[in-house]
């Protein structure tokens, strides 16, 4: 058996996750003691339910890290983004018996232009979008 017959054996596994929504908040950034920057977002994403005439809103929590995280700390509240990360189950401070899922983001795309009002003039100025980079990703891993 080769190493890639390896790698696609039945028994393999992936934990990935994918979503496009919005922002339900203005993200919150902060350093950590070793200096990373951590930028958190509430992603809003639509379940449709074909049995109920009412679509549910499912709010999730998006964690981004050093690069992603300075991107990321310039979106706004309603920025349309989608998400490429992995999800973790982190226990609440203080309680070993819940936990709560959170998706640790390496790729990260804004698909709508909402700008911050105190930064789109600073930030447009001598910009074109020639200049736009696209997609980012995390090269860097997750520093744990």
């Amino acid at each position: 058996m080769t190493n890639n017959q390896r790698e696609i054996g039945p028994n393999r596994t992936r934990n990935r996750v994918e979503l496009i929504g919005f922002l339900g908040s203005d993200p919150e950034t902060f350093r950590t003691g070793k200096g990373h920057i951590v930028t958190n977002l509430s992603v809003a994403t639509t379940n449709e339910n074909a049995a109920s005439e009412a679509d549910a809103t499912d709010w999730h929590r998006v964690v981004c890290w050093n690069k992603i995280g300075e991107l990321a700390a310039d979106f706004c509240k309603g920025t349309h983004i989608a998400v490429v990360g992995r999800l973790q189950y982190r226990p609440y401070s203080g309680d070993t018996k819940h936990k709560r899922a959170e998706i640790i983001a390496f790729e990260i795309i804004q698909l709508s232009r909402i700008v911050r009002p105190d930064t789109a003039k600073d930030r447009n100025e001598g910009r074109n979008d020639a200049d736009d980079d696209g997609p980012v990703s995390n090269t860097e891993l997750t520093p744990f």
